[in-house]
């Protein structure tokens, strides 16, 4: 829920976008219902700058979220077997940047 109305960025800033660094940062917003489909964030995202839409339009459309969280350094295995070292707990968004190759891969996209 963290990501409802979060500015939506080209790229990930240095820092964390705040009230003095949204102006240079937004490129848009991150609409008020964010869901989950599985492992996915499911949000609406409203891109207003003209830039960033040509960058869209040429093909740049995989997302990736901003945000901070605490790390527990836990080790498992999930219950479809994938082993991992870390759990991410209390992760709070910040922004959601539109990049060239997101972590998440191209499942995480705009019109995806």
């Amino acid at each position: 829920r963290s990501f409802a109305n979060a500015p939506v960025t080209v790229g990930h800033p240095v820092d964390p976008v705040s009230s003095s660094t949204w102006r240079r940062d937004a490129v848009g917003t991150v609409g008020e219902e964010v869901g989950r489909s599985g492992e996915f964030v499911t949000a609406t995202v409203i891109v207003q700058d003209s830039a960033a839409i040509g960058r869209i339009q040429a093909g740049t459309s995989e997302l990736s979220c901003g945000y901070v969280s605490q790390i527990e350094w836990t080790a498992g295995t999930t219950a479809d077997g994938q082993t991992y070292d870390a759990v991410q707990r209390a992760i709070t968004g910040n922004h959601v940047a539109i990049v060239d190759r997101g972590r998440a891969g191209s499942h995480c996209r705009i019109g995806g």
